[in-house]
């Protein structure tokens, strides 16, 4: 691949990590939009750290009501993931703001396009899209570290919710732009 994504790919996972030596996946993306295509994403602690909290309360909630009071748990469990859907409305509605929009169905996703995948409806993870060798996610994850799949090889590996933002930015054209 000779592209803007070659020089990431073996780059080490690391929590918490912006680059330029270690990204974790939030981090990576917000690298990249940045130095590649000059754009700004959400602020990590503003929404991916409490999609995170609060996927994570939804969990344990869930499985608190498989293991044990399954009326309080399941009351608990509607509760956690009500609160998950508003962070994640949230942080769609700032990244709009942002000059981020979703991709319709059948829209083609081009290089530089910010996708969420997620095994379920949840989202778990985000990448940069890639137009190259017949387009993929450029992504870090642990234990691996940044690499390039296509989406067959997405499937595979089961990440089979992806929503694809492009990047249009308001006609002022300023409040998008990366400092």
């Amino acid at each position: 691949m000779s592209h803007w994504a070659r020089q990431y790919i073996g780059r080490p996972y690391q929590l918490g990590a912006t680059g330029p030596e270690a990204f974790d996946c939030y981090g990576f993306v917000a690298h990249v939009e940045r130095e590649q295509f000059g754009r700004t994403v959400l602020p990590p602690h503003i929404a991916i750290d409490r999609i995170v909290r609060a996927d994570l309360a939804a969990r344990q909630a869930i499985a608190k009501a498989i293991d044990g009071d399954r009326a309080g748990g399941a009351r608990e469990a509607r509760a956690q993931l009500s609160v998950l859907r508003r962070e994640l409305a949230s942080a769609r509605s700032h990244a709009r703001f942002l000059g981020w929009r979703v991709k319709r169905r059948g829209e083609a996703p081009e290089d530089g396009d910010i996708v969420e995948a997620g095994y379920s409806s949840a989202v778990h993870h985000v990448g940069v899209w890639a137009a190259a060798d017949g387009g993929g996610l450029v992504h870090c994850v642990d234990p691996v570290g940044v690499l390039f799949q296509s989406r067959g090889a997405l499937a595979r590996s089961g990440w089979g919710k992806l929503t694809f933002y492009g990047y249009e930015p308001h006609e002022s054209g300023q409040c998008a732009r990366a400092a």
